[in-house]
């Protein structure tokens, strides 16, 4: 469905690797979804962790819950 929409949150770099496959996965089971990814707590390496979900196939990463509040809304 063209108007699906993922959410994936995280609250800890640890499991970074593990939530950059699980999008890569989202993607290819849906490749016309949107996948936004929330990585509260991340902010003092927010340019790294764009970096590393938007190569995953994501279309939008938020550090804070505010700018991923943000993300869903312009989303919506």
């Amino acid at each position: 469905d063209p108007h699906s929409l993922f959410m994936v949150l995280t609250l800890s770099g640890k499991n970074m690797v593990r939530t950059r496959v699980l999008c890569r996965k989202i993607r290819a089971q849906f490749p016309h979804a949107k996948v936004y990814v929330g990585c509260w707590g991340l902010e003092e390496d927010a340019k790294g962790v764009r970096e590393k979900l938007t190569g995953s196939g994501v279309d939008g990463v938020g550090v804070t819950f505010a700018e991923t509040r943000e993300l869903l809304n312009s989303a919506a």
